[in-house]
């Protein structure tokens, strides 16, 4: 796969496992789904794809 094609499949995924783990800390006891956590990993997946998409 090239790389143009490869980013986007790399940052749904990584966004996906984000989401999965926080899906998951709200089913256990005293957990709860961080928005915080998530803008957090949005912020760092706009990073890497910066830092990525550098000449």
């Amino acid at each position: 796969m090239e790389e143009s094609a490869a980013i986007p499949v790399s940052l749904g995924v990584s966004f996906m496992a984000g989401v999965a783990k926080e899906i998951q800390d709200n089913k256990s006891k005293n957990g709860f789904f961080s928005k915080k956590d998530m803008v957090a990993n949005g912020l760092g997946l706009l990073f890497a794809w910066f830092i990525i998409s550098l000449p």
